[in-house]
C-alpha cells in the first residue's frame, strides 16, 4: 500500500497550480492539520440541512425537491457547518471518517440533504479532538483559487466567463493565476478556452522538470 499522508479532494475543473514537490512542502506545513474551509450556515444555505430533500426523475431529468419536510436534529448534538466540497486531510482524519460512530451517523443523517459535501467535512473537522482538527477555522487555507462575480474588485475581473458566479478563465486570466499562493484553481474549459490550460500544462511541465532530483530525459520536454 502507498503509504499517502494526505487525502486532497478536487474537481474535475481544477489545474495544478503548484507542482507536486510544492503541494507536498506545503502540506508538510499544515502540521497535520485539515484543511476544509467553511463557516456557520448563512441564512440562505440553512434550508439545505433543515428540511429533507429527494431527487426526482422527469422527463429524462433528474433533480431536487423539498416537500418541506423538516429533519431531525443532527445527531450527537453536533453543530452543522457550510463549506467547501474541496478539502485536504490526513490519513488519521479519514480513518476517523471511516470508523468513528458520529461521522458515520452524519453521512447517514445527510443523506436526504441539499449538496451534503458541502457540510460533511467541514463539520467533522471542528468538532475538537478529531485528528487534525480546527474547531475555530473560517474560510482560510491556499487550496484552491476561485474568481467569484461578486468580488472583481480584489481579483480585477474575469477575462473569460462567468458561470454560477465563478470564473472560467481566459487567457488574460493567466498572469494572476500565476501569481496565486494557492495549490489549485478551478474553473477550466478546455473546449471554451484552450490556450488558457495549454499555457498552465506548459508551464508546469517546466517547472516539475526544473525541480527534478533525477537525471532529466530530452524527451520529457514538450
Amino acid at each position: 500500500a502507498v503509504p499517502w499522508r494526505y487525502l486532497l479532494n478536487t474537481c474535475g475543473q481544477d489545474f495544478p497550480l503548484k507542482t507536486n514537490r510544492e503541494i507536498v512542502r506545503l502540506l508538510k506545513g499544515l502540521g497535520g492539520k485539515n484543511i476544509t474551509p467553511g463557516v456557520l450556515p448563512p441564512p440562505h444555505v440553512t434550508a439545505r440541512t433543515k428540511y429533507v430533500h429527494r431527487e426526482e426523475a422527469r422527463h429524462n431529468a433528474s433533480g431536487l425537491i423539498t416537500p418541506w419536510l423538516r429533519k431531525a436534529p443532527p445527531p450527537h448534538n453536533l453543530t452543522i457547518y457550510f463549506g467547501s466540497a474541496y478539502v485536504a486531510v490526513t490519513r488519521p482524519f479519514v480513518e476517523f471518517v471511516l470508523r468513528d460512530q458520529r461521522a458515520t451517523d452524519l453521512l447517514a443523517w445527510s443523506e436526504d440533504t441539499y449538496s451534503p459535501d458541502e457540510h460533511f467535512w467541514v463539520t467533522l473537522n471542528r468538532i475538537p479532538g478529531v485528528p487534525g482538527s480546527m474547531p475555530n477555522a473560517s474560510w482560510e487555507g491556499d487550496l484552491k483559487a476561485v474568481k467569484w462575480s461578486d468580488m472583481e474588485e480584489s481579483h480585477g475581473g474575469c477575462h473569460g466567463h462567468y458561470v454560477r458566479g465563478v470564473c472560467v478563465y481566459g487567457t488574460g486570466d493567466l498572469k494572476w493565476l500565476f501569481n496565486s499562493t494557492c495549490m489549485f484553481a478551478n474553473k477550466f474549459e478546455l473546449k471554451t478556452y484552450p490556450l488558457t490550460v495549454e499555457c498552465l500544462e506548459l508551464r508546469h511541465r517546466q517547472r516539475t522538470l526544473s525541480q527534478s532530483e533525477v537525471q532529466v530525459e530530452p524527451n520529457w520536454y514538450f
